[in-house]
Parts: C-alpha cells; structure tokens; sequence
C-alpha cells in the first residue's frame, strides 16, 4: 500500500491541475466572451445613436479580446459606416478595401461596399446591383432610395424598378412634392389621363400649382371625363403660365366646342391676344375656334392618328425593334403635341442605331433649350446627348447643355461636376 501511496499522490496532484486549468479556461473564456458582448452591444449602441466617434472608440478597444470572425467582420464595417457618415471617405475607401479583400464572402463587407460606392456617386452596373443588395436589408433606406429614384428617372423612367423606388419613397413620405411630381410625371409619360393619374396630377397641384405639365395632365383628364367646364378651367390656369403650349389649346377649344360655346371662347382669346400680343398663333387658334361646327375640331382625327403612330412606335421601340420604330415616331414628331415626345424616342432610337448625326439633327429641331420646365424624361435625354456631343468634339453644344440642364434641376450634380471640369479645361 504504501509503495502505491506516492503514485496515488501524484494522480491525485495532476488531477487537480487539470480541474484548476480546466476551471481557469471556461472563466477565461467566458470573460472574454463577455467582454466582446459588451464592447459589440457598445459598438450597436452608438450606431443606433449616431455618435461616430463613439463606435471608432469602441472599436480601438476591441482590438484588445480576441474575437471571433462574424465580430471581427461587424467592427470592421461598424468603423467603415462610422468613417463614412463622419466625411473621412479615403478613410473608409481604404477600411473598405481592405475588409473585401480579407472576407469576400461577407454580406455586411458587400453593404459597406454599397455605401462607399453611394458616397462616390457611382451608378455604374456593378454598382446598382449593390444598391440593390444593399435595399433588400435596408429598405428605408432614405439616401440609397433617392439616389436610385433619380438613376431610373433620368436613365429607365419607366421600368419597374424605377415604379418600386418610387412606390416605397412614396410609403416613407407621401407629401414629399418631388416623389408626387414623379408619380404624375410617369401618368404623363404613358399618356393615361384615367381618374388614378388624375388624382395623382391633383397631388402635385396642391403644392406646386404652377407645373404646366402637371396642369395639362390634369386638364386632359378632365376632357376625357367629358368634363369640360373643369377642362376649360384648368387649360386657362396653365394658358397663364405658358400660353405657346399648343396642345393646352386644344383642349380649351375642343372643351369650348363640346359644349357649343364658340363664341364664348372666341371671347376668351381675344383676352389673350391682348394681354400676349408677341404671340401670333393665338388669332389663328380664335379663328379655327369660330368656324368649328358640330362640336369637333376638323385636326382631331389627325391628331387621334398620329396619337396611334405614337403607340405603335412606343412598342416597337420597347421591343428593340428601333429601325421599324423610327417610322412611326417621325410620323408623330411632326405633331405638335407629340413633339417632345415622340422626338425623345425618335433620338434614342437612331442613337441605338449608331446614325448620330440623324440623332442630333433631331435633337436640335426638339428645340429642347427653349424650355421652361423639362420633366426628367427630356433631362435625361438632354444628359445623354450631351455626351454624344463630347464624343462628336462639339464642346460648345455640350456645355450649352450641361448649362441647361445645371439651371433647371439642381439635382443633377454629376452635370455640375462635367460643366465645372469642362470650364476649367476650357
């Protein structure tokens, strides 16, 4: 017994040691454990909170406690928002960089990667589908859903990821004048004038009463819904902030003779004739006005026409048949009312072909430059042709542009940026 006395001693000793070591790693662990949840909980806090110089704090003590993969990730990217949000951009750009190099894999590395890119204004393919990534885990995004909403409007108004945006910037804030205006824009776009789109033209009134185009939407579906007498009203109210639109006074005079009232409209233009004596088409709209019998304008089945040769090219131009569509388009540019748009596709398309001086010989008749307030669809074309003048070396046309389009959105800040860089070049 004794001779095992010392053996037993011994095993006893180690066993010890072992419970001691064992004991020591789980409090070791699970104080590290501990201390990592307290610094991420911090981290979380002053996000939510907004204190960027308190998440990079934070984050500098967390470089003492080992931590695990998805926290080494999530501080990362909690510094690279932090930088972001608080203007060290070539800061962040490097974090950035160097977190996508080390996890690849990592959703929060590919949103800091959105981020980045939105900071820089980029809006390139690869781009826009990060934003989109991006929006699937941040869909209130405020800042990533404007920018978007002014990628589509300018670039694919009318595909159904620009309707998305704007359907969710319209949940977020329904009073928001911009959002409306690209509602109505988008009726105005498709030229549905139904009680939908004329509530959402009504909407825009409410706080912008002096969009034309909004008026004329307005107006047009008050004629389509045979009411006249509230045609006739809107028609004038947009008359007096842009009396050369012509299709407003087809309307007033086709509301005016719907209801019989010649004579009463003919009084109404010679009003106008008095107080726009610089405007010659008006004794010409009073004259067509008092020979119009039967309630109808002898154009309307023309302009009915050429409405159809609009559609019909709308569709090719959608199917990418653009070489079938430029017939139809230039049948319907000549209309006067169809001009700009039926003129915005009418460039497009030949542009798609590859036939740019045709294109720009169309631009130039469009006598875009002309224009008070150009919704976003001819913004947009005016943005792509302005680069077509570029390439073609007509600078001066460029910046002529780039001008235009500076004046009358300040939203375009890329175009501020070229005609800045083009001045200075100059």
């Amino acid at each position: 017994m004794k001779s095992y006395f010392p053996a037993l001693v011994g095993l006893a000793f180690l066993w010890m040691l072992l419970t001691v070591g064992y004991i020591y790693s789980k409090f070791k662990k699970g104080w590290r454990f501990r201390h990592a949840r307290r610094v991420i909980d911090r981290v979380q806090l002053a996000l939510k909170r907004e204190k960027w110089a308190d998440v990079i704090k934070e984050a500098e003590s967390a470089t003492q406690v080992a931590l695990t993969r998805p926290e080494q990730v999530f501080i990362g990217c909690a510094v690279g928002t932090a930088l972001l949000c608080s203007g060290e951009l070539p800061k962040a750009q490097k974090l950035q960089r160097e977190l996508l190099a080390a996890y690849p894999d990592e959703p929060q590395v590919h949103h800091l990667t959105a981020r980045v890119m939105l900071a820089t204004k980029d809006f390139s393919e690869e781009a826009i589908e990060a934003y989109h990534r991006l929006l699937s885990v941040e869909p209130n995004n405020r800042e990533l859903l404007e920018a978007l909403n002014c990628h589509y409007q300018a670039r694919a108004p009318e595909s159904d990821e620009a309707a998305k945006i704007l359907d969710r910037l319209l949940e977020l804030d329904p009073t928001n004048p911009g959002f409306r205006y690209y509602r109505g824009l988008k009726f105005l776009r498709q030229k549905e004038f139904s009680e939908a789109a004329r509530a959402a033209y009504t909407r825009v009134l409410e706080i912008e009463p002096t969009r034309v185009d909004m008026r004329y939407g307005l107006a047009r579906s008050q004629f389509e819904a045979k009411n006249y007498l509230e045609a006739i009203k809107q028609a004038k109210l947009a008359l007096d902030l842009d009396v050369r639109q012509a299709d407003l006074h087809r309307i007033l005079m086709m509301s005016y003779a719907r209801l019989s009232m010649q004579a009463e409209g003919a009084k109404e233009y010679r009003q106008m004739i008095s107080r726009h004596p610089d405007v010659p088409e008006l004794r010409q709209y009073m004259r067509q006005l008092e020979g119009l019998k039967d309630g109808e304008l002898a154009e309307e089945v023309v302009s009915k026409e050429s409405e159809a040769l609009y559609e019909k090219g709308v569709k090719l131009y959608r199917e990418g048949k653009f070489r079938d569509a430029v017939g139809a388009l230039s049948a319907a540019f000549n209309t006067d009312h169809l001009k700009l748009s039926a003129g915005t596709l009418l460039v497009r398309a030949y542009l798609k072909q590859r036939e740019v001086k045709t294109a720009l010989m169309v631009f130039e008749r469009m006598d875009v430059l002309s224009l008070r307030q150009p919704d976003e669809f001819i913004l947009g074309l005016c943005y792509d042709v302005a680069q077509t003048y570029l390439t073609e070396g007509k600078k001066e046309k460029a910046v002529d542009l780039y001008t235009f389009i500076c004046r009358v959105n300040v939203s375009y800040k890329d175009a501020f940026q070229r005609l800045e860089a083009l001045q200075t070049g100059a």
